[in-house]
């Protein structure tokens, strides 16, 4: 499956994991430092999955699509090793980490 994946702004067509590894790496606390990474079909109806750095705290997030309408769940952690396992997941296996422990944001939006 191919992925597109922004980083902090800038689109980049068809990824290899070594840019996503270095992306997650690269991330800091600033509102212009984030990666988003869209898959060419939705993986378990996710259209994209998306973290930033918030002091010390990455933020995770997905917006799951269902029918005509969405739903945004968002995730908080301190473990870098933990955001590298999600997409690692969601890149090479394409399968979306179970969000039963993630926020249901889609109020905010």
């Amino acid at each position: 499956m191919n992925f597109n994946i922004m980083i902090n702004g800038r689109i980049q067509v068809g990824i290899d994991f070594e840019v996503l590894q270095e992306a997650i790496a690269g991330l800091y606390d600033d509102i212009d430092s984030f990666i988003v990474l869209e898959p060419q079909t939705p993986i378990g109806g996710s259209i994209y999955l998306q973290a930033a750095l918030d002091g010390n705290q990455y933020m995770i997030e997905t917006r799951v699509m269902t029918d005509n309408n969405f739903i945004h769940y968002r995730y908080i952690t301190t473990d870098l090793n933990e955001v590298v396992t999600i997409f690692t997941d969601y890149y090479r296996k394409h399968r979306l980490t179970n969000l039963d422990s993630w926020l249901d944001a889609t109020s905010e939006f």
